[in-house]
């Protein structure tokens, strides 16, 4: 890790369940990974796993039910290592995780060891959402917060004025829909999106691969967006 590079630590999140919060944290961890990045992914699903299940090999299960449970989380997205980690956050777990995050004034630890939390936050209709995101951003006022908005549910137009972004440069990150077809690839347990990707146009239906050629561009490059957003705000502080 370069002196002076803080380690991004993000907790993808939502207040609704079926918005694609879990997609999102794969595509995130893919991206690191793809850029030989040693990416740390937690499962902290509150339905059961599912992470964990499409990335067996970047993933692991994580609880915060118990003491015991919570320290084996925090210990690691405390440690400055230069390891981006990535944690998919249940929505029935929302509220208890920060809340723990605020009882240990994860924010000062995070401060101190040249942590960036960065909470990407499914959009959702609904006050609910908007209250949700508001509490959060109040809470936690040192972490960086950008809204997600998954094409099929939320124009990203409607996102601005309710979900304001504190990323200089990245008023959102997109969340592109996808057809029946590439949808049943992509949930299939285990996949590696990349991977999928990699059989080549063969390997898939007609039209598939390319679709999700276009997918995975159209995603990874709002990632590399968010990349050079960070990197600036970093050389500005």
């Amino acid at each position: 890790m370069a002196e002076g590079q803080p380690t991004y630590l993000y907790f993808v999140c939502s207040t609704h369940p079926r918005v694609g919060k879990t997609l999102m944290a794969r595509l995130l961890i893919e991206f690191q990974h793809a850029n030989e990045r040693p990416v740390l992914g937690f499962d902290l699903g509150s339905d059961g796993p599912a992470l964990a299940e499409f990335l067996p090999e970047l993933a692991t299960v994580a609880t915060i039910n118990d003491v015991r449970g919570q320290m084996a989380l925090l210990e690691p997205l405390a440690r400055n290592d230069g390891a981006p980690k990535v944690v998919d956050v249940g929505q029935r777990v929302l509220a208890q995780l920060f809340t723990i995050l605020r009882d240990v004034d994860f924010a000062g630890i995070a401060s101190g060891r040249a942590i960036k939390p960065i909470v990407l936050y499914v959009a959702a209709p609904g006050d609910e959402a908007v209250r949700g995101y508001a509490i959060l951003r109040q809470q936690f006022p040192s972490f960086g917060f950008v809204p997600v908005s998954n094409e099929a549910m939320l124009d990203e137009a409607d996102l601005a004025p309710l979900f304001p972004s504190s990323i200089t440069g990245v008023p959102t990150l997109q969340l592109p829909p996808v057809s029946a077809d590439l949808q049943t690839h992509i949930d299939q347990r285990p996949c590696f999106l990349i991977g999928l990707h990699q059989l080549g146009e063969d390997a898939l239906p007609p039209g598939v691969w390319a679709e999700l050629d276009d997918w995975l561009r159209r995603c990874f490059r709002q990632m590399r967006e968010l990349d050079v957003a960070l990197l600036m705000e970093q050389r500005g502080a």
